[in-house]
């Protein structure tokens, strides 16, 4: 009997502290970049209850793509946002635990959206609409679902027979800025675009509701060096040089 009343008091404590609500700051309704939980306010860790134990807006999800642990014995969660199961471009909220319970918090998420965003959320641009017009932005010679070794490779990768490299779009909530401004936030689809010729891979970011490319996210990047090289019959010239590490470059010749 005193187990059973042990027990139920122990659940009794847990689900008073998940009851708490831990306010994070904010700057414009977008929370800071860090915010150290203070020891009385330290309460249990629950994935599933972020959202009330942040008073998030009630449309507002977390949702878990990574989980880490150190040697300190901290594990550290990282999130991304989403309104309405619509991604948030640029958002990412990380949860660091200790023993089990919340020690800080630290990344950019929106703590108070705008009144105007249900009237944002309505796509009036199709996807097939919106991949168009990102290939349109590209106008490469050759793109990467268009070679067949291209092709075949991803399939086997993936083990996937029907795996392509052609654009999907997914609808996201998007700034153009370099912030989460949440009056700024904007629905686009988030086309992703492999080009071999030249090489380049992006993606691009339409306006769901006007069609028009607002933003684009380079997954490959481009850095090199320029110096002058002493040859031997030819005197000093001028070369080019790709960047490998910090404060590495690599000259390779293309023409053999």
């Amino acid at each position: 009997m005193k187990k059973t009343l042990l027990f139920c008091a122990v659940i009794f404590l847990s689900l008073a502290g998940f009851s708490q609500t831990l306010k994070l700051s904010s700057h414009n309704g977008v929370s800071d970049f860090y915010n150290k939980i203070s020891d009385d306010r330290k309460i249990p860790f629950a994935a599933n209850g972020l959202q009330s134990v942040f008073n998030l807006n009630k449309n507002s999800q977390l949702v878990l793509k990574k989980t880490e642990s150190d040697k300190l014995g901290f594990i550290h969660y990282r999130f991304i946002q989403a309104y309405k199961n619509i991604p948030i471009e640029k958002s990412m909220f990380v949860v660091h635990t200790k023993n089990g319970l919340v020690q800080s918090t630290s990344g950019a998420i929106v703590t108070e959206f705008d009144n105007s965003i249900e009237n944002n959320i309505k796509a009036t641009v199709n996807a097939e609409r919106a991949i168009n017009a990102a290939i349109s932005t590209v106008h490469a010679q050759l793109y990467a679902w268009q070679d067949a070794g291209m092709q075949q490779r991803i399939k086997m990768q993936t083990n996937n027979l029907k795996a392509t490299y052609y654009p999907k779009a997914q609808l996201v909530l998007y700034n153009p800025q370099s912030s989460l401004l949440p009056r700024e936030l904007k629905l686009c689809y988030k086309v992703d675009v492999y080009a071999l010729q030249p090489l380049s891979k992006a993606d691009y970011f339409v306006d769901a509701q006007t069609g028009a490319v607002i933003g684009k996210e380079d997954r490959i990047y481009f850095s090199d060096a320029t110096g002058s090289a002493q040859t031997a019959w030819s005197g000093s010239k001028t070369i080019h040089s790709d960047k490998v590490s910090a404060n590495n470059f690599r000259l390779r010749d293309y023409t053999r």
